[in-house]
């Protein structure tokens, strides 16, 4: 079986990071053996810990963040899904001014809407609180 790791922004509501295993000796992307799905990093690792296999480095992990805040630019609704499972490294490796930046940007999201998050459920819903929690316990000054 081969492995290979993607991250990915699912259904435009989380970040996650999905494990799959193709059946060996196929070379069409389609078909999958097995595709596990974790929604954060912490629970991505703790997989591949203990299925055996080598750890992701960490700058890898950053730099695929590093990518998606790039693209997500000032977009409040892109930036909530990228901070809310950010890993706390990932935080670290972000300069103050971006985080300001996207804490402002993050700011215009709106974050009162509760009941749509009770009726939809998590999977239907970002948590914006979380994500701006996640950068203002990142901001180091």
């Amino acid at each position: 079986m081969q492995l290979t790791l993607t991250w990915i922004l699912r259904k435009k509501y989380h970040t996650g990071f999905n494990l799959i295993f193709s059946y060996a000796g196929r070379k069409d992307d389609e078909e999958k053996a097995i595709k596990l799905w974790c929604y954060n990093y912490e629970e991505f690792a703790s997989l591949i810990d203990y299925l055996g296999y080598e750890s992701i480095p960490q700058e890898v992990i950053v730099d695929l963040y590093r990518k998606a805040l790039n693209r997500a630019g000032e977009n409040c609704n892109k930036l909530d899904i990228i901070y809310e499972t950010a890993p706390d490294f990932v935080l670290d490796a972000i300069d103050d001014n971006m985080l300001l930046q996207h804490l402002t940007a993050l700011s215009g999201c709106d974050m009162s809407n509760q009941v749509v998050k009770i009726l939809l459920g998590r999977q239907f819903d970002t948590d914006e609180e979380k994500a701006a929690l996640n950068i203002i316990s990142h901001i180091k000054k």
